[in-house]
């Protein structure tokens, strides 16, 4: 009994030695607290981290309370004399010293570091300036993310932003795998459940996730009319009837979305058609050739986003395509994967830029004609695949060696050599020697691959056998290539065909 006492004394004192449990999560819900608001002009808080919560006041995102900008420079002055490394910052102090606060076990110094991960700046986002200076190495940037992203999960009003943008605006591969896709899902889905369950309580996180979603080329915050609606937070105000035309200013044009608004089916279609015609692919040239031609895109994305909210065919589709496939700068693959994310009904073309970038689109239970484009070769190929993600195994090779090999494939081969390298050596080394017809540098690759990994040439005879087998399916030396969807190849063409028939059934249907 005695041990026990002394245990209990010894975690009760560990424990006051702590800050107290009830502070270790500063609550997002407490930030218009009464003896917060009454305090904003007097300022006789001692407690720095009260710094949250007077800031937000400030902004107006409080009933009662008007957005002055006077009072930043006043509260962030009051609460740096207190400690506060945030206020410290927008002083331009405590760079020097944010590593070994973080060490120290400062959220605010930690929420920091993770904004390190995030993009240098875009058309409407830029990190803290001073963190640039710090050359910050990845071990450190990754080192506080868990921790952060957990506290904003819980409602900690330090972290929320920082999260949400962590989510948006850490750049993202989308290398084709489905762990990439996986994690542009993810992050979609958290940036979206932290709005929901938070953004009512704290402003700064719808504002965030709208300038955001025009990143993506979503211009539905642009269209809103606020005419004549009475405010209650000065936060929203400024939000809604200053930042928002601001904002939207940059790939918003209000005159082409009247002019898009009063046309009917028919004419938005010839539009879009009309804005495809004369885009090429072609980004070589020195650097201010390639940034031409890159705002020539850009502004074609802009007029096809107004197209997408008027859900005009294929819109939706062309603008997931441009934001995960042309040369973009800062990393624009999470907003082009958000079209993805989406689409809960994808056409044959949404599955195929979905699977492309890694979630894959198609369903083997459904007919393939309803989702694969004869057209272009990388449909039917990632068709295929989608038998490997069910584990049937033979009947991806069935469909992929009769449908997808012929039509000029190589990387059917060197699939076909990974799925057969362990299990059937001898059909493995079919496959290299199919390949040395094409490539003979990949087929020699491979070649030293199979011998590394403890593998002996299988019997010339056996071989010969599954060469046999394989070769009416194998293509012609002029047709063989690798595979890869193509703006000028494959989407351009299949676009104008598709509204060429949209169009010329429209205008017969009217008839």
């Amino acid at each position: 009994m005695k041990k026990i006492t002394i245990a209990y004394i010894v975690l009760i004192q560990m424990l006051y030695s702590l800050p107290a449990l009830g502070q270790l999560i500063l609550p997002v819900n407490k930030a218009c607290d009464e003896q917060f608001i009454n305090d904003m002009v007097s300022l006789k808080t001692t407690k720095p981290s009260n710094y949250y919560y007077y800031h937000y006041i400030a902004s107006g995102g409080c009933q009662g309370v008007e957005l002055r900008e006077d009072r930043f420079d006043r509260l962030n002055k009051h609460f740096a004399k207190l400690g506060n490394l945030d206020a410290k910052w927008a002083l331009g102090e405590g760079y020097k010293e944010l590593v070994k606060s973080a060490r120290l076990g400062s959220i605010a110094a930690k929420a920091k570091i993770v904004q390190a991960n995030t993009v240098q700046e875009t058309a409407h986002f830029s990190r803290d300036k001073g963190l640039d200076a710090l050359h910050l190495s990845d071990e450190i940037k990754q080192r506080y993310v868990s921790e952060i992203l957990e506290l904003a999960d819980k409602g900690d009003i330090r972290v929320l932003r920082t999260a949400l943008v962590y989510y948006l605006w850490t750049p993202l591969s989308l290398s084709g795998s489905d762990t990439d896709a996986i994690k542009a899902t993810n992050r979609l889905k958290n940036a979206q459940r932290l709005v929901t369950r938070f953004g009512d309580q704290y402003g700064w996180l719808k504002m965030f996730y709208n300038i955001w979603l025009l990143e993506a080329k979503d211009v539905a915050w642009c269209t809103q009319s606020f005419e004549g609606k009475q405010y209650t937070l000065g936060f929203e105000k400024d939000l809604e009837t200053f930042s928002r035309p601001l904002l939207c200013s940059s790939i918003f044009d209000k005159e082409l979305y009247e002019q898009i608004r009063l046309m009917d089916e028919v004419s938005r279609i010839r539009d879009f058609k009309e804005q495809l015609v004369s885009l090429d692919d072609n980004f070589t040239g020195n650097m201010q050739a390639r940034l031409k031609k890159l705002k020539e895109w850009d502004k074609a994305a802009n007029h096809i986003a107004l197209l997408a909210y008027f859900n005009v065919p294929l819109a939706k589709e062309m603008l997931a395509f441009m934001l995960t496939s042309l040369p973009y700068e800062p990393n624009r693959n999470l907003a082009g994967f958000y079209w993805i994310y989406l689409d809960h009904e994808p056409s044959p073309l949404m599955r195929l830029i979905s699977s492309v970038n890694g979630k894959n689109g198609y369903n083997i239970n459904k007919k393939i004609t309803e989702q694969v484009i004869p057209e272009i070769l990388a449909s039917e190929k990632h068709f295929g695949m989608s038998y490997l993600y069910q584990g049937r195994l033979d009947d991806y090779y069935k469909f992929t060696l009769k449908n997808v090999l012929p039509k000029g494939d190589l990387p059917t081969l060197y699939s076909f050599y990974l799925m057969f390298k362990f299990e059937d050596n001898t059909r493995a080394w079919a496959m290299i020697k199919a390949l040395e017809q094409y490539d003979t540098n990949m087929a020699n690759q491979l070649a030293a691959d199979f011998t590394a990994s403890g593998l002996h040439q299988p019997d010339r005879l056996a071989v010969e056998k599954v060469m046999a087998e394989i070769k009416p399916y194998l293509p012609e030396r002029s047709k063989a290539h690798y595979s890869q969807i193509d703006w000028r190849r494959d989407i351009k063409p299949y676009l104008l065909l598709q509204l060429s028939l949209m169009i010329e059934q429209g205008i017969s249907k009217n008839q």
